[in-house]
C-alpha cells in the first residue's frame, strides 16, 4: 500500500497496523485471507498456493 501511495504522490503514515495475505483458491475461485500461515481455502478446504495469485477483476 505504501508503494502505491508513493507512486501517486499521496502522503501516508509509513507503517500500517495490519498486514493481510490474500490468495485465490484454484479449486473454487474464492479469495481468502491467509491466517497463521494456514494456506487452506475456507469455503472448500483445498490447498491455497504459497505464491501471490490474486489479481484485480
Amino acid at each position: 500500500m505504501a508503494r502505491a501511495l508513493d507512486r501517486v504522490g499521496l502522503p501516508h503514515p509509513g507503517d500500517f497496523t495490519e498486514r493481510f495475505v490474500f490468495r485465490r483458491c484454484p479449486s473454487c475461485g474464492e479469495r481468502n485471507i491467509v491466517r497463521d500461515d494456514d494456506f487452506t481455502c475456507a469455503p472448500c478446504d483445498s490447498a491455497l498456493p504459497t505464491q501471490w495469485n490474486v489479481t484485480s477483476g
